[in-house]
């Protein structure tokens, strides 16, 4: 997928090739930390890299992260009930955690809130079967979800 749009200047080539980066260690750091979305931050790395650097885009879409959280969310617009369940229990087990190693009610009101608002987007977000998932051209041939 080329985008015609690409910056005329090198400074903002360069800062958004920056801010694409950056966003991707924020994905990678939110596979690690579960109170911290992944998801967002491979959309905005995915933007940045296609408004400034065809190379960078290319090789964001064939990475196994860019693959587990945007291809069938790209192509079916949802995700299997396994895949909301391995992104939600662990970020339940750390809110519940912090919930009851925190003696502040706010901390506590702050981690029931995050777990959820995250688990109220996560059932508005279609289900998709094991089978369309499987589907997905990212997982045939080795294409990614946005060929």
């Amino acid at each position: 997928m080329n985008c015609n749009t690409k910056p005329k200047s090198k400074l903002l080539k360069v800062l958004l090739i920056v801010a694409g980066t950056l966003s991707l260690a924020a994905a990678f750091a939110g596979v690690i930390l579960p109170v911290l979305p992944a998801t967002p931050f491979v959309m905005l790395a995915a933007v940045c890299y296609m408004r400034s650097s065809d190379r960078l885009y290319c090789k964001l879409k064939s990475s196994r992260l860019y693959q587990k959280t945007m291809g069938s969310m790209l192509e079916k617009r949802g995700m299997t009930l396994k895949v909301k369940a391995m992104i939600l229990v662990p970020v339940w087990c750390m809110l519940l955690a912090m919930f009851f190693s925190v003696d502040s009610y706010i901390m506590k009101g702050v981690a029931l809130l995050l777990g959820t608002v995250k688990t109220i987007v996560f059932f508005r977000i279609k289900t998709i079967s094991n089978k369309e998932w499987e589907e997905t051209s990212c997982f045939k041939g080795g294409k990614t979800g946005a060929d």
